[in-house]
């Protein structure tokens, strides 16, 4: 079950499974640490469906909406994805939960940078930071697992293929090719996202080059558009909060639930005026 979910016989891959075998068993909470659309999700999956909580339910949620506690069941786990997006609020909940060992599930958390990192540099909760990180697992991207390429990209091909009712449609060798020398900034979401499409777009049974060629394209242009859409959300947020907060920075950070130097940054990043926040 664990090598279906993680596919491939690289070494970095090989030694991911290691750790996630490693860790299932234990109660302890596991940070899974790496690249947007890396499969940390994948990874926290394995490691319920194969650890102490596997008979109990998963509890999935978003940590940049988390706003109050909850009430938990004392078995099964708790996935905190993005745990690093916490407000202030949230990881003193956390924390505590921590300290006191009090009953309840198992904490999973996902973070796409490290927690000593974001300790340092946002303000993040140093308790919880170092609860997490000391059970850390991280998820090679794309980039490092070029040696299972072709074996992952048959097998999501292969599974769009059952799910869209293609099963047996295959990639052509150019195909192939153009999709290993090709960069994925989204990792292997990104790749999922391109095969799917193109399973569904083709008419016989090999998935021509023109077809990966055009949809890569695509999802380039959507990643441009996703990030453009994040950054004007991103500054109207900052704004609208400077303003509620009548341009105190300090104010601002909370309401963010960030940190002064973090507000700070954002501001400059997105070159708002000081003008604007006096």
């Amino acid at each position: 079950m664990l090598e279906a979910r993680l596919q491939g016989r690289g070494a970095a891959i090989v030694g991911l499974r290691e750790r996630v075998l490693g860790l299932a068993p234990l109660s302890t909470p596991v940070l899974v640490r790496g690249e947007p659309g890396s499969g940390r999700d994948t990874v926290v999956r394995a490691l319920h469906e194969t650890g102490s909580s596997a008979t109990e339910g998963l509890m999935r949620i978003e940590a940049s909406r988390f706003t109050r506690a909850l009430p938990l069941d004392p078995g099964g786990a708790v996935y905190l994805d993005g745990v690093e997006q916490l407000s202030g609020a949230g990881q003193e909940y956390w924390a505590r939960r921590l300290e006191e060992a009090a009953p309840g599930p198992r904490l999973l958390a996902s973070s796409s940078r490290p927690l000593r990192r974001a300790m340092r540099s946002a303000g993040f909760h140093p308790g919880l930071a170092t609860a997490l990180d000391r059970f850390e697992i991280r998820v090679p991207s794309l980039a490092e697992r070029r040696e299972d390429f072709a074996e992952l990209a048959h097998a999501l091909v292969a599974r769009a293929g059952s799910c869209l009712g293609r099963s047996g449609l295959r990639l052509s060798q150019p195909a192939l090719e153009f999709l290993q020398r090709t960069t994925w900034p989204r990792n292997v979401a990104q790749l999922e996202e391109v095969l799917e499409r193109a399973v569904a777009f083709t008419r016989g049974r090999e998935i021509p080059r023109r077809t990966v060629t055009g949809l890569y394209a695509d999802s380039e242009e959507t990643l441009a558009s996703i990030r453009r859409a994040h950054a004007t959300l991103e500054r109207e947020e900052l704004l609208d909060a400077i303003q509620r907060s009548g341009g105190n920075i300090s104010r601002t950070a909370q309401r963010l639930g960030r940190s002064r130097s973090a507000v700070y940054r954002l501001i400059e990043k997105h070159r708002i005026p000081l003008s604007q926040h006096r």
